[in-house]
């Protein structure tokens, strides 16, 4: 019975039949920390919230400084490079196209 009431519920709820389908394209991850690597470049520190992202990929990156755009030139997690980052993930993006001074802590990471 408390199935059909549920059920019943999500049907009726305007909010939930309403409801955006996350996919890949939707990449978020807010920077928890920002630092520079000698040799690669800007390293963006933080959580994917959802989507993924590839090397390769183009992103904008959204804070204070306004809305710029890079490219990720590599990807890793605890010592390990990858080529795909999924949601859930700690990464490090290393950002191609910006400076250590042009992203902050909070800034927020999209795909293009």
């Amino acid at each position: 019975m408390f199935e059909f009431l549920k059920r019943k519920k999500d049907e009726d709820d305007p909010w939930l039949s309403g409801a955006k389908q996350v996919d890949d394209s939707d990449f978020q991850m807010t920077v928890d920390n920002v630092m520079t690597v000698s040799g690669r470049g800007t390293v963006a520190l933080g959580e994917v919230q959802r989507g993924t992202v590839c090397v390769g990929d183009q992103i904008v990156i959204s804070g204070r400084q306004g809305r710029l755009t890079a490219r990720v030139r590599a990807l890793e997690k605890f010592r390990e490079i990858l080529d795909t980052a999924h949601e859930g993930e700690y990464i490090g993006v290393t950002l191609e196209g910006v400076s250590k001074e042009q992203v902050e802590k909070g800034d927020i990471l999209l795909k293009r």
